[in-house]
């Protein structure tokens, strides 16, 4: 499966890149990336010394939906009473 962006997500997640302090997150972001340019999943594991099955499950989280696919599900987040509504109803509807 291959990941095709318009320059705005890809604007996007140039943005997201610059600004992301944590190198986990930035790989994801640079995964998508190199799915959208053609790169193989195991190309794409081989540049970010990663394992190809992450790859795809980075795939599959973009997929799911953007905002998603930029949250840590290990780590402490910290969301608004809004913004867990909408993660909520994003998840299950």
């Amino acid at each position: 499966m291959s990941i095709i962006l318009s320059a705005e997500q890809k604007d996007e997640l140039k943005s997201l890149h610059k600004q992301e302090c944590y190198r986990r997150h930035a790989d994801r972001i640079k995964a998508i990336l190199f799915l959208d340019l053609g790169l193989t999943y195991d190309d794409i594991a081989r540049y970010l010394l990663l394992d190809d099955q992450t790859i795809r499950n980075y795939e599959k989280r973009y997929s799911l939906n953007l905002y998603i696919f930029c949250l840590d599900f290990g780590g402490n987040l910290k969301m608004t009473w809004i913004e867990s509504v909408v993660l909520i109803q994003i998840i299950y509807y």
